[in-house]
């Protein structure tokens, strides 16, 4: 017959490390109902919050250079400007120009591949005057102010 004095300092060891993680999954296992209420709450919160910036954005389409601002609670929205990357027009370039490009590896081109041909040869240099303006985005800006 063995009793708990006999067990190796190990085995106690153990025996006290699958305890505690039974004892963590318990309480991890609790946590799922909590998890799934919070996240029911985010879904509903989520489309409670698009259907007023549908109504804000609509209001400040119209009124693009207005801020509405609610001066008790320090909230403003209005919209924001945004510009995208800029872009090059490739089928006005000279034939010259393109080959250049293939042969660098610039297939796509773009701010990012240009900064990486800068300094390396004059492509990056020769292809500025046919950059186009990226397109420009309205965004909905909310934020508190303090």
């Amino acid at each position: 017959m063995t009793n708990k004095t006999d067990e190796s300092p190990l085995a106690g060891f153990l025996a006290g490390l699958e305890q505690e993680e039974t004892e963590e999954q318990a309480d991890l296992v609790g946590l799922l109902f909590e998890y799934d209420r919070w996240r029911a709450q985010e879904t509903s919160a989520r489309a409670e919050k698009e259907k007023i910036a549908v109504r804000l954005r609509r209001w400040l389409d119209l009124h693009p250079a207005d801020t509405l601002w609610d001066g008790e609670r320090g909230i403003e929205a209005r919209l924001q400007t945004r510009t995208g990357a800029e872009r090059y027009d490739v089928a006005a370039m000279p034939a010259a120009l393109v080959k250049a490009l293939h042969k660098s590896n610039a297939l796509t081109v773009d701010v990012t591949v240009l900064r990486a041909l800068a300094g390396k040869t004059t492509v990056a240099e020769d292809v500025k005057p046919y950059r186009v303006p990226g397109m420009v985005t309205m965004s909905l800006e909310v934020k508190v102010k303090s």
